[in-house]
């Protein structure tokens, strides 16, 4: 049967340090091998910082860069491994980083 799960960590979707994850807007779907993801962090990393840490520790976890998008207040990297599309979006406001990670089937 799917399931709705209560927001997991996964092994090779990292989080930096420091990070908090909103439990309220967050979710996990798995079926099989099927999984889908949303997860949305926040913290006081700079943005820079941040996606050094992602195009860093996801090539560790096994997935590929494929695309690097935006600028300053808005980035977007896209990661592939095996059938996954892995996106995350970090944006800046205020001086909070925020970072949206979505992963599904490509």
């Amino acid at each position: 049967d799917p399931k709705f799960l209560p927001v997991l960590q996964f092994d090779d979707l990292p989080v930096p340090n420091n990070f908090i994850m909103d439990r309220k807007t967050s979710f996990t779907y798995q079926h099989g091998t099927l999984r889908v993801v949303e997860l949305h962090l926040s913290g006081l990393t700079r943005a820079e910082d941040v996606e050094r840490f992602y195009a860093t520790q996801m090539e560790i976890h096994g997935w590929r860069l494929e695309r690097r998008l935006g600028e300053a207040y808005q980035r977007r990297l896209d990661f592939v491994k095996d059938q996954e599309l892995c996106s995350l979006e970090i944006l800046v406001r205020q001086k909070m980083t925020l970072v949206n990670v979505h992963v599904a089937r490509r």
